[in-house]
């Protein structure tokens, strides 16, 4: 994959830094958001059906953040199976950063869900869980396969299914009233700049050589487990739906 350790453009580096100052702005100045969480949280009831609701629940069920911590650790596994250790560990750390990343900042902001949830959920609200980890674990897994194919149609394929997915999920969210849109918004961008940083480490490391040779494989086992025992507490401790 020397693809993947091309010099960093400065258009991802800008991008990273903007999706971060955006976060923090949502999460300094929420308050302000106010309005808007509160008129589309009492609009969504009027647009929720029985039908709608079983598959909103069921994206509930199979992009929950718990949930998106073990598909990591599974396909990690494979990856260090098939010897791409670097990516295998890339992605579980980024799942594993993430769920730290939006534990930290629940518990910090300590934000109320809405009380017309139609699922109940435990743990408070800022940011959403959901959003942030399908943004970085399929983005994870578009940067992999980007440079893995260059076809322009393919591409298009791709990105148009990543941006696909993550409006379900973000959608998912408000329609079940599980958080306000703030929630989501801040997840989101929580998720694209933490993604961002990573592929920018992970090329920087490449660059260096710091996949190669004996002594990287050792670490990224230790690391590999390391990561595990992060996904396990994460998963036991079910905070960051």
């Amino acid at each position: 994959m020397q693809n993947s350790y091309r010099v960093p453009q400065k258009r991802e580096f800008a991008l990273c830094i903007a999706f971060l100052l955006a976060f923090l702005l949502i999460t300094i100045f929420r308050s302000s958001l106010h309005t808007v969480d509160a008129a589309i949280n009492s609009w969504m009831p009027t647009i929720q059906s029985a039908n709608v609701t079983v598959w909103a629940s069921a994206i509930d069920f199979a992009f929950d953040t718990n949930s998106l911590v073990v598909y990591s650790v599974i396909i990690a596994a494979a990856l260090f199976v098939r010897g791409r250790k670097q990516m295998g560990l890339f992605l579980v750390g980024a799942m594993s950063g993430a769920a730290v990343i939006v534990t930290i900042t629940k518990n910090i902001e300590q934000i109320t869900r809405p009380a017309n949830a139609i699922l109940v959920k435990s743990g408070f609200s800022f940011p959403s869980g959901h959003s942030a980890g399908i943004v970085v674990m399929l983005g994870i897994l578009i940067f992999f396969a980007w440079e893995h194919w260059t076809s322009t149609r393919v591409r298009a394929s791709i990105v148009g299914a990543y941006s696909a997915m993550i409006g379900i999920v973000c959608f998912d969210r408000v329609y079940l009233n599980a958080h306000w849109f703030s929630d989501v918004l801040a997840g989101a961008l929580s998720g694209a700049f933490w993604l961002l940083f990573l592929i920018l480490l992970y090329k920087w490391l490449g660059r260096r050589g710091t996949f190669d040779g004996p002594r990287f494989n050792i670490i990224a086992n230790l690391l590999y487990v390391g990561a595990i025992v992060i996904a396990v507490l994460v998963v036991v401790s079910g905070a960051i739906v």
